[in-house]
């Protein structure tokens, strides 16, 4: 499956990624993600209205601030980042293992796509 998402900023395909991303990791399996920049917006669950999310998230991008702060926020306002995907996955009784592509200083992996399998 090839799932189609908007990038910067976020959009209800992006909604509509995580849900399938989530619906896969509802099985008690293994789950190996392979994780990359870019994943922030291609895939999201947000707190907010997502109207209200992609327009926090597109003031983030046009201020330019770091990637670190940008997904920092990004956590806040979102069930998919931040470990998310992981707590899914372990509810159901799987199992993940992160392949990730850093694009970010010192390769820190909670802000990769903002740490979707990242558990603090």
């Amino acid at each position: 499956t090839v799932l189609h998402a908007s990038h910067p900023t976020p959009s209800s395909s992006s909604v509509t990624a995580a849900e399938a991303v989530l619906s896969l990791a509802s099985s008690p399996s293994h789950n190996l993600v392979l994780l990359s920049g870019g994943a922030s917006s291609l895939c999201c669950s947000p707190l907010l209205p997502l109207p209200s999310y992609s327009a926090a998230v597109a003031a983030l991008v046009k201020s330019r601030h770091p990637i670190q702060s940008i997904n920092a926020v990004r956590v806040v306002l979102d069930s998919f980042k931040g470990g998310g995907l992981a707590r899914a996955i372990l509810e159901a009784g799987g199992s993940v293992e992160t392949l990730a592509v850093s694009d970010v200083v010192d390769d820190d992996v909670r802000f990769i796509g903002s740490g979707p399998t990242c558990l603090e």
